[in-house]
């Protein structure tokens, strides 16, 4: 869909068995999980770059970050110890 010229085929192979290039497809998915990366200049255009992130973990990353600045913003401010004393829990996340 968005790379009209990148040729791609998945296919499923019932057996192991008698398919050629089986041993060498194996090793290279091996490697490939202990963390052995092709080098970018192998790769299609489309995958040499950074990928696009999911956005539901964008907005999590970024409230978490929100919520760290937060605490930190209050905790140096001058009324933090007073407020700390009537509500230890905060920062709270029930509001």
């Amino acid at each position: 869909r968005g790379a009209p010229h990148l040729d791609l085929v998945v296919s499923w192979l019932p057996s192991h068995r008698g398919i050629a290039g089986n041993e060498q497809c194996d090793l290279e998915a091996k490697q490939a999980a202990r963390g052995a990366n092709t080098p970018t200049s192998f790769l299609p255009e489309e995958l040499s770059g950074l990928l696009r992130s999911s956005k539901s973990v964008s907005i999590k990353q970024f409230t978490a970050k929100l919520k760290e600045s937060a605490a930190r913003f209050l905790a140096a401010s001058p009324r933090y110890e007073r407020l700390h004393r009537i509500d230890p829990s905060l920062p709270s996340d029930s509001f």
